[in-house]
């Protein structure tokens, strides 16, 4: 298992946001990025159901750092 967290700040707000989620089973991390250029990367689709849009990630986001935890809530 991997875990993530996420600081993102949506674009039309000044809102940051703190996200925490595990990976799931299947391999997704529950978003889409777009990006990585000179203006930033962004969220541009998080998947209904997955644990990032449980958490509050959203489209539009612009993910300001990224960490990840390998095994972390693993047994």
């Amino acid at each position: 298992n991997i875990t993530y967290s996420i600081t993102s700040i949506y674009s039309s707000e000044e809102d940051v946001h703190d996200a925490v989620f595990h990976k799931q089973p299947n391999g997704s991390s529950g978003i889409e990025i777009a990006g990585g250029n000179a203006t930033g990367v962004f969220v541009c689709n998080v998947l209904s159901g997955e644990n990032a849009h449980a958490t509050g990630v959203r489209e539009g986001d612009q993910i300001l750092k990224v960490k990840y935890y390998p095994d972390l809530w693993s047994v």
